[in-house]
C-alpha cells in the first residue's frame, strides 16, 4: 500500500536540512525495528517539499502515529506541527494513494 504523509500545517515546508535527514532516516530499516508489530516492510518513495510518500506492507495503522512522532523528534520537525487537542500536536495527514 502506498501512503502519503502530508504536513498538516499548510503553509509549512521541510527545510533542506530536514529533507536530507528524512531521506536517509526513513530509508534505513533499522530505525523502524520498534514498529514491527504493525508493519512488515517500509520503503521510501519520495520526500517532497511538504510530504513524504512511502510504500508499506502493514498489518494495522497504529504505527502511523509512532512513525510521525519518531520523525518529529529525530528530525527536529516540531515547528511544523499543528495543535491537536489541549496537550498534543500533530505533524501529518495520512492519505492512501
Amino acid at each position: 500500500m502506498r501512503l502519503k504523509f502530508s504536513l498538516k500545517k499548510k503553509s509549512a515546508y521541510f527545510s533542506q536540512e530536514q529533507l536530507i535527514f528524512l531521506e536517509h532516516y526513513i530509508d534505513d530499516p533499522s530505525n523502524w525495528k520498534g514498529l514491527k508489530q504493525d508493519f512488515i516492510s517500509l520503503a521510501l518513495i519520495e520526500v517532497g517539499a511538504n510530504h513524504i510518500i512511502v510504500d508499506v506492507e502493514d498489518t494495522g495503522n497504529r504505527w502511523r502515529k509512532h512513525f510521525a512522532r519518531n520523525l518529529c523528534l529525530k528530525g527536529k520537525l516540531d515547528d511544523l506541527c499543528v495543535p491537536y487537542g489541549k496537550s498534543s500536536r500533530e505533524l501529518f495527514e495520512v492519505q492512501t494513494l
